[in-house]
């Protein structure tokens, strides 16, 4: 087991590594934004203050530190930077061997910024259409890093975020062993995590998403460990550390809070000798989530008079609120269908697309999956409180999506991958109840390994169609 849970996050590692050097600088969605805050916070030691222009940061400037306060101190370890201070006197040469000028000039000062110069590619239109299906910059006729330090740097940031989904990853095994503890069958989640293209897109980006997705699973985790092991105070206190870690990473994340609530109400209730347990670890474990993050809603509050800053998100993303009714036609259209198509793969600004036939493929699987955990709840598991919270997870993380598209049109499939381990042990929930109705055993081992090769060549066709979209001449000008 442990061999083949370090071949499968190997994989992960390579492909993830891959995509990192493949896909150009900037051409993630809001990987500028994300670097500028970055570079924000390295060069000036404190947080963005979004209500004034000269200490905002365009973009995503209002999400959470935590990554950006990690990213800036990666930043200024990994190798720094300086910048020459030039003071001339005036009327003399600036420049004369020995003058006062050039002692002056040889004066540096830190710089910990990653200096980008991108060209826009003139090809690129943001209307959609032909015009917007190609990179948005140019990249194969133009160097866009000032100095090879800036490379260096950006690159490390970026696998830096290769770091944290793969501890992610690592720490999904444990949970998927907690709803599939035998053999073979916990490794299956595994396989459709590690080869969903998205998920590995967004991997290889600088992205808080893989810092706030690692800490949601660890809060998961936690979660679904206090329904089996009601009386260990460690899995609250550790609930507590991630999910206020999380909180201080992306506002998100405020999905799980009901669903763990109604954990802990469930575990009193069940556990009546514990109870006492249960409610007084559970108040500590919100105590410490308060503790841990939130002082970035305290500065909210001070500073934009409200706690989740969400008034002042839209004050300062004009150009992107769309407010809509849930009844609006976008939720019967727009919303499923990109939705879906983005969550197995639709890359760089949603612009980059897999053929037809790759998510009807997908879709299949997705189908088979979902009629089989059908069947599994109707019979006698509808009792078991993990799946159903699970469940609970899962659409409290959906229904955070709509609520943030009644806003803001942003279909993301990415927006679902806070709860990707659950989505894959559904799915293989599913595909086992199936699986099992078949008949002979050679049949069982046909349809797994139809699925395991289909997901295996959708990540081929994924690198390929990548490839050709940043890398072909014909995609500038």
């Amino acid at each position: 087991m442990k061999l083949a849970q370090s071949l499968i996050l190997t994989f992960f590692v390579l492909l993830t590594l891959c995509l990192v050097w493949m896909v150009p600088p900037w051409e993630p969605p809001d990987e500028p934004s994300h670097m500028l805050y970055v570079n924000y916070v390295a060069q000036n030691g404190s947080l963005p203050n979004q209500n004034v222009p000269e200490q905002s940061v365009v973009g995503e400037g209002h999400q959470p530190p935590l990554y950006y306060l990690l990213g800036a101190l990666f930043n200024r370890v990994f190798q720094p930077g300086y910048v020459a201070s030039v003071a001339c006197v005036p009327g003399e040469p600036c420049g004369v061997i020995g003058s006062a000028q050039v002692r002056k000039a040889s004066i540096q000062r830190p710089d910990y910024t990653i200096d980008l110069t991108p060209v826009h590619n003139p090809k690129h239109v943001w209307n959609g259409g032909p015009s917007w299906e190609v990179p948005v910059y140019k990249h194969l006729s133009s160097d866009i890093f000032r100095t090879d330090r800036d490379r260096y740097n950006f690159y490390a940031l970026r696998l830096l975020s290769v770091m944290w989904a793969a501890l992610n990853v690592a720490l999904m095994f444990k949970l998927f062993q907690l709803f599939l503890p035998e053999g073979g069958w916990a490794l299956a989640p595994a396989l459709f995590v590690v080869t969903l293209p998205q998920f590995l897109f967004i991997s290889a980006a600088i992205d808080n998403d893989n810092l706030a997705n690692l800490l949601c699973t660890a809060s998961l985790y936690l979660s679904l460990r206090i329904l089996t092991s009601p009386g260990q105070r460690r899995n609250y206190l550790g609930l507590g550390l991630a999910l206020g870690l999380g909180l201080l990473t992306k506002k998100t994340l405020l999905f799980t809070l009901p669903v763990i609530v109604l954990i802990l109400v469930y575990a009193a209730c069940r556990q009546r000798p514990q109870r006492q347990t249960v409610l007084r670890w559970g108040a500590m474990l919100f105590m410490i989530a308060t503790l841990v993050g939130g002082f970035f809603f305290l500065r909210n509050y001070r500073l934009y008079g409200e706690w989740l800053g969400t008034q002042m998100e839209k004050r300062t993303l004009p150009d992107l609120v769309q407010v809509k009714s849930l009844l609006a036609p976008y939720f019967r259209t727009t919303f499923p269908v990109n939705l879906y198509l983005s969550y197995v793969g639709k890359f760089g600004y949603m612009n980059v697309s897999l053929p037809k036939g790759a998510y009807l493929g997908y879709a299949l699987v997705i189908a088979g999956g979902v009629a089989g955990l059908v069947l599994y709840l109707l019979e006698k598991r509808l009792r078991d409180a993990r799946v159903s919270f699970a469940l609970l997870f899962v659409l409290s993380c959906l229904a955070g999506v709509v609520v943030y598209d009644l806003t803001y049109s942003m279909p993301q499939g990415r927006f679902l991958f806070p709860v990707i381990s659950l989505l894959a042990v559904l799915l293989t929930l599913g595909w086992r109840a199936v699986l099992e109705r078949l008949r002979p055993r050679w049949a069982k081992r046909v349809v797994a390994g139809v699925i395991l090769l289909g997901l295996l060549a959708l990540d081929v066709v994924s690198v390929v169609v990548i490839y050709q979209f940043y890398h072909a001449a014909s995609q500038y000008w």
